[in-house]
């Protein structure tokens, strides 16, 4: 092993040991970090041949704290960052930051289930002046039933303050391997979908689902008009090749289409009454910018992945 990933996997293995207490069902490892890269080509504007750049990155970390044999403390954090262009009028590109905090508990309720409920604080805004419109709050509880060795039932719920109104969103999924432990499906909709097979002992391939719903807040004028806030709306659907060279350093590249993307402009008084995922009650926001087409999507991801139990074959 190269003496980087050494002194890396040495810091989460220190990490690691906190997350003994955690109940996970059938799924016998968690994802401490996951490090993401998002490119596209240029993607054409709707009503002309300008084309708008997209670039994300993303960071997300899980810190798990055992308290006692039922009760651990979750914490960690979610960085995100976008660079693209919302209008056909506007040259430049605006960069915007999500910046999530993640407090919460993971209670295990009995041999079978166990409940987690998170806060979620959130800065979301271009990076620019600081404002109170910047700040947003959310919550999310998940309950998760084991109904065998190789089957978790996953039941939940999230809500965000977003600058377009209450957002609420039911989750339900499930988690599943095969007894050969070939085949994995995690379902966690209609936020994510995973299914992959396993070639080898390093390599798998997959196919995943991704959507999402986050809002930021414009400090600086970026068009004519100023005190606004942009929508960023995407469905993702993805291939991608799985490599573990080392075991918990997991690798993957991801070619995918978006369907239905759009990052929408309203001014910052524009506001609905709520939203239950994508059915929005009064709803009478004058758009102020021309979405871009749907394309191509290239993403890199790096995952620290710590197994617990069950070794992997």
């Amino acid at each position: 092993m190269l003496p980087f990933l050494k002194q890396l996997r040495l810091i989460f293995l220190v990490t690691s040991g906190m997350c003994l207490g955690i109940t996970l069902s059938a799924q016998h490892y968690v994802d401490l970090l996951r490090l993401t890269a998002l490119q596209t080509p240029p993607n054409v504007f709707d009503s002309s041949d300008v084309s708008a750049p997209l670039r994300e990155i993303v960071a997300d970390a899980t810190v798990p704290l055992r308290l006692n044999d039922r009760l651990n403390l979750l914490t960690g954090g979610i960085f995100h960052r976008i660079e693209t262009r919302l209008d056909e009028s506007q040259p430049e590109v605006i960069k915007a930051t999500d910046g999530l905090l993640k407090v919460g508990v993971n209670i295990k309720l009995n041999d079978w289930s166990n409940l987690t409920c998170m806060m979620l604080p959130r800065y979301s805004g271009d990076g620019g002046a600081w404002s109170r419109k910047d700040l947003q709050l959310g919550a999310m509880a998940i309950y998760k039933l084991k109904k065998s060795p190789r089957l978790t039932w996953q039941f939940g719920a999230m809500y965000n303050g977003e600058l377009f109104g209450p957002f609420f969103v039911p989750l339900l999924g499930f988690y599943t391997q095969s007894e050969s432990l070939k085949w994995e499906a995690n379902f966690f909709l209609p936020v994510s979908a995973d299914l992959n097979y396993s070639v080898n002992y390093k390599f798998r391939l997959g196919i995943a689902f991704a959507s999402g719903v986050k809002s930021f807040y414009v400090n600086e004028a970026i068009t004519t008009y100023r005190d606004l806030y942009w929508v960023k709306s995407t469905n993702e659907g993805y291939c991608y090749l799985q490599f573990e060279p080392i075991r918990g350093f997991v690798f993957q590249s991801r070619f995918g289409h978006s369907v239905a993307r759009k990052y929408t402009l309203y001014n910052a008084s524009d506001r609905i009454d709520w939203a239950l995922m994508s059915f929005k009650f009064g709803d009478d926001r004058t758009r102020l910018n021309t979405n871009f087409a749907d394309g191509l999507i290239f993403q890199l991801r790096f995952i620290y992945r710590f197994y617990m139990g069950e070794k992997k074959r």
